[in-house]
């Protein structure tokens, strides 16, 4: 009935992800002029969803935050990896992460350089910019994840 599989339309491309190179490699978002509400991501429609001013400006979030949830997949869960990502081995660790000083949350995102046992909710994590996925093309996508703030 359908030409390709639906999932197709969430599948990340090179073109889009330079259009989101501020979000992903800055954690550049958006916040209103008039009455001060931070978004994530940020709003491109250039409307804050609160006042609906048309006053936005950029906002560069803080690298800080704090592992709010997190989940764990790979061959020793009943999850299989996800497509294009079984080049990080054996088991990632998926979080929500809240940054500190805004109070706004990320994710879903990933907890890199830390082993799983000693990945506990509401430790502290520093933004890290690392390899996301290789395309079929040969190129790697970079993008953000979070790493341990202290080991």
């Amino acid at each position: 009935m359908f030409p390709e599989p639906l999932y197709r339309h969430g599948v990340l491309r090179t073109t889009k992800l330079w259009r989101q190179r501020k979000e992903r490699y800055r954690l550049v978002g958006s916040r209103c002029k008039k009455c001060g509400q931070l978004w994530w991501p940020g709003r491109h429609g250039k409307v804050c969803g609160r006042c609906n001013s048309r006053h936005l400006e950029e906002y560069e979030f803080s690298h800080e935050g704090e592992l709010f949830v997190h989940h764990a997949e790979g061959q020793n869960f009943p999850i299989q990896p996800l497509h294009g990502f079984e080049v990080y081995g054996d088991t990632r660790i998926f979080a929500m992460v809240k940054l500190i000083k805004e109070g706004i949350y990320i994710g879903p995102t990933e907890i890199v350089d830390c082993p799983l046992e000693k990945v506990k909710d509401g430790m502290k994590v520093k933004m890290v910019l690392r390899k996301f996925r290789r395309e079929s093309n040969g190129n790697w996508m970079y993008g953000f994840m979070w790493a341990p703030a202290e080991l």
